[in-house]
């Protein structure tokens, strides 16, 4: 087959995704005559992710995707460095599409589809288009780079290092509408980005640089060593140190603006004793050998306004640590600053900056950018710089201590989260969502200002007063702050929190319940809530509200919080009207909600809850009588929740759900899910139930001993659903007027105990009804609808249309379960109370309902074999 323009975009395509950068001529040449050769074999599409796979399993590939990866990790690579998304921009849906798919299938494969699915790809959202405009881009300067602008022949480190810069160069709005535009942008980023590599030996390397951007290579460990002298000359020079293990040894260098290193095993250390001219001093991308992580040291450091110390491209696990040693009596002046930048770390780290025998650092300058989001321990004179300056558009996450008088993060337009140490301090933060851990301790000699976003102030308290009037003086200068957590773990006492004593405040956090109480007081409207660890079981909680107009609403966000054995969630002055519960982490229980008196309760999230269980004891507690509404619409784990005796409309989620109604007239709506229904027949209420998708159970609850309203079922499926009628419950019916309850019995007068499936037997009002016999448990009305029991009374009557007669007499008190099609049209259940000693059906003392199911008729009863009996 002949060789086509088609293909060689393709492999363009390839470049970019797979190894993120364009293609040499040569690599073009080989990948597109494998993918010609595939094409004999295999269809086009399954030829070209049979190449890709080739591709990524290729040791050019490993820079993009290291081969610690999982295959969301390699999405999310593909997500930030193909199209330019960082951790923010990435769409959770998308990631969770393609690490499902990349489960199964090759990653090769899957990435094949990720660009073609963007490529051809039509509208969609500004961040959609910005992608797809971006990769069209690299594509066509890639592609172009490959064709006409690489030379035959095996790539030099330089020239591989000039095509990844031109694809880092281009964006989204590069011009590449036409071959002259797109020819025009690479010669000038080609050109920009000339220059030598030179690559170190393991002899003695003595290399002068170019006036353009050079860079020193060293590949393997023991290529750089006391021996070697290096001067970058003119231009912006780079030393990459990529396989050290060990001390370089002090090696001369100058000229050579960055020093870009990787450890290779356990440790490396950079000598800088006969080093000059350096401005930036790279830590990247660190690693672990799953056991031990990098420990990389620049030793012997000279301080100069222009240094930055850079930790980057962190992602994997066991903390590697980036150590920066400072020659002696560098910091000597009182006036000394660092500057240090954290790009697109991913996996925690140490930052150590050693100071100890240079003197003190006055001014610390951290950058965070790049979609930076782990967390960087800081060590030493990190720690203890007068004044912190951080910025950047990226997340930060400084942990240690900080023990400096000053904090400024009001430039930080990422998160900060800031863990300081025991010093009087001010603390300012930006317009992210921040967290400050004050590691236990807050008093009147700190300031603290969080500026915008949704700011939360860590506590450490083990009983009393979090926030309260006994902690003014302590909030005397806290602004902007949102949310209050308390992070001890060892409760000792009731844990008390007035959210009036700190303006603004509007939420609160307690991670462990450790069997203590918590009371919250003056909580303003649309406060959040936030409980957690099911190991640490809460005692009692009380809600109190700060005002009563309006509609008063808490949300509480539940990572497995239990209040168990009898103690209580309640509200303690009646102002509170809607909760809302959302389930994360592990399973909640709020097992007693007797006096938590909302009106509503809004339910959801991916975690089971359970409102009604005790967990000690397995007795069930009611939620309390002011709730009116349980909407669980929005819950995917798993409802248990028993209605009290007021009337309540409760809908389950996409769970399993236990639903189960009280005294009142209940609508109970089990959604998705095969859910557990459970109504309550009365004479002074009536239930309604659907159970939506899902193979649903209606149960029948304990009922008054009296004649009852039947309960009806919405959409009772005789294939998927199951009616469980409790056997005692029945008994406990008096549909006739005698005051003793029926004793349920089948056509031969034996007492029913329990049957997985009734049996079934038609009366049709023929004139030749049958006589039931043994094991006949229910008799179905057929060729005649009623309009209720007492209709069906009349025709079971001597001589009317269903008389029949049992085989053996019943007893006094004796019943037979009924089921009639009504006049509207749906079918219905009914208990018989039979006289003494007659075997006629005219010697009924009443017919009592019990459960009405909508669409149901007699014929699909008869066939039935899921009406079932529990012996309960």
């Amino acid at each position: 087959m002949a060789i086509t323009e088609e293909m060689q975009e393709q492999i363009s395509e390839l470049y970019v995704g797979l190894i993120g950068r364009a293609p040499d001529n040569d690599g073009l040449s080989f990948w597109v005559q494998a993918l010609d050769a595939r094409r004999a074999e295999l269809d086009e599409p399954a030829a070209l992710k049979s190449v890709a796979q080739d591709m990524f399993e290729s040791a050019s590939s490993n820079g993009y995707y290291p081969g610690f990866q999982t295959n969301e990790q390699i999405v999310r690579s593909f997500y930030e460095n193909v199209l330019g998304r960082g951790e923010g921009e990435q769409d959770q849906e998308g990631i969770d599409f393609w690490t499902s798919a990349m489960d199964s299938r090759e990653p090769g494969d899957v990435i094949v589809d990720m660009i073609s699915s963007l490529l051809d790809s039509e509208g969609g959202s500004e961040l959609t288009q910005q992608s797809r405009d971006l990769l069209q881009n690299k594509v066509a300067v890639a592609n172009y780079y490959g064709t006409d602008v690489s030379e035959p022949g095996e790539p030099s480190q330089e020239d591989v290092n000039v095509s990844e810069a031109l694809i880092d160069s281009v964006t989204a709005d590069t011009d590449t509408s036409t071959p002259e535009a797109v020819k025009s942008f690479v010669d000038a980023e080609v050109e920009a980005d000339s220059g030598e590599t030179f690559t170190l030996t393991t002899s003695i390397n003595d290399f002068t640089g170019t006036a353009d951007d050079d860079k020193f290579e060293q590949t393997k460990d023991g290529q750089l060593s006391i021996d070697d002298t290096l001067d970058g000359g003119a231009g912006d020079d780079t030393l990459f140190v990529r396989d050290q293990d060990g001390g370089t040894g002090k090696f001369t260098a100058t000229n050579i603006e960055t020093i870009d290193v990787r450890a290779s095993e356990d440790n490396a250390d950079i000598e800088l004793d006969n080093v000059t001219g350096y401005t930036a001093l790279v830590a990247n991308a660190l690693t672990t050998d799953g056991t031990n992580a990098d420990d990389l040291e620049f030793t012997e450091i000279e301080n100069s306004a222009d240094l930055t110390l850079e930790v980057k491209n962190i992602a994997a696990a066991d903390d590697p640590n980036a150590v920066f040693t400072f020659a002696d009596d560098e910091f000597d002046g009182d006036d000394d600053t660092v500057s240090v930048r954290l790009a697109n770390n991913t996996n925690a780290y140490v930052v150590d900056i050693d100071s100890s025998n240079a003197g003190a650092i006055e001014t610390l300058n951290i950058e965070s950018t790049d979609d930076n989001t782990a967390a960087a321990t800081l060590a030493n004179e990190a720690l203890s710089a007068t004044t912190v300056n951080v910025t950047g558009d990226s997340d930060v996450s400084l942990a240690g201590g900080l023990t400096g008088e000053t904090i400024d993060a009001s430039d930080a337009t990422g998160d900060v989260s800031l863990v300081l140490g025991d010093a009087e301090q001010t603390i300012t933060t930006g317009s992210g969502d921040d967290v400050i851990d004050m590691q236990g301790r807050l008093s009147s000699a700190d300031t603290i200002d969080t500026g915008e976003g949704e700011d939360t102030l860590q506590l450490d308290v083990a009983t009393g007063a979090v926030v309260d009037s006994s902690e003014d003086a302590a909030f005397e200068n806290v602004s902007n702050v949102e949310v209050v957590e308390n992070t001890e773990t060892a409760l000792t006492g009731t844990i008390t929190v007035d959210f009036s004593e700190l303006d603004g405040m509007t939420g609160y956090t307690q991670g462990a319940g450790d069997n203590e109480g918590l009371t919250l007081t003056n909580v303003t409207n649309n406060a959040t809530i936030t409980l957690g660890d099911a190991a640490n079981d809460f005692d009692d909680i009380s809600i109190g509200m700060a005002e009563n107009t309006g509609t008063q609403t808490v949300n509480f966000v539940l990572n497995g919080a239990d209040v168990l054995n009898g103690n209580t969630l309640s509200t303690s002055n009646g102002f509170l009207d809607e909760a809302n519960l959302e389930t994360a982490e592990a399973a909640s229980f709020l097992e007693n909600l007797g006096s938590f008196d909302v009106n509503k309760l809004t339910i959801s999230g991916d975690q089971d809850i359970n409102l009604s269980a005790e967990q000690a004891s397995n007795a069930d507690h009611a939620i309390s009588s002011a709730t009116t509404t349980v909407d669980a619409s929005e819950l995917t784990g798993d409802l248990d929740v028993l209605a009290s005796g007021t009337s309540t409309d409760i809908t389950g989620g996409d769970g399993n759900d236990e639903i189960v109604g009280g005294s009142g007239s209940d609508v109970l709506s089990g959604g998705a899910g095969d859910d557990s229904l459970t109504f309550q027949p009365s004479s002074s209420s009536t239930d309604t139930l659907t159970g939506g998708d899902g193979d649903d159970t209606f149960v029948q609850g304990t009922a008054n001993s009296d004649s009852v309203n039947a309960a009806t079922i919405t959409d009772f499926s005789i294939d998927d659903d199951d009616l469980d009628l409790e056997l005692t419950t029945l008994e406990n019916l008096q549909p006739g007027a005698s005051a003793d309850d029926v004793d349920l019995v089948d056509g031969n007068a034996n007492t029913i105990t329990a049957a997985t499936d009734l049996t079934t037997v038609e009366v049709d009002g023929d004139g030749d009804n049958p006589t039931l016999a043994a094991g006949d448990q229910m008799i179905v009305l057929t060729e005649e609808t009623f309009a209720d029991s007492s209709a069906v009374e009349a025709a079971l009557a001597s001589g009317k249309s269903h008389e029949f007669q049992f085989d053996t007499a019943p007893a006094d008190n004796d019943g037979i379960l009924i089921g009639y099609e009504t006049t509207d049209g749906d079918f219905r259940v009914a208990v018989a109370q039979m006289n003494a000693n007659s075997d006629n059906s005219d010697d009924i003392d009443g017919v009592g309902d019990v459960v009405t199911l909508t669409g149901l008729s007699a014929e699909d009863a008869l066939n039935s074999a899921n009406f079932d009996l529990i012996d309960a």
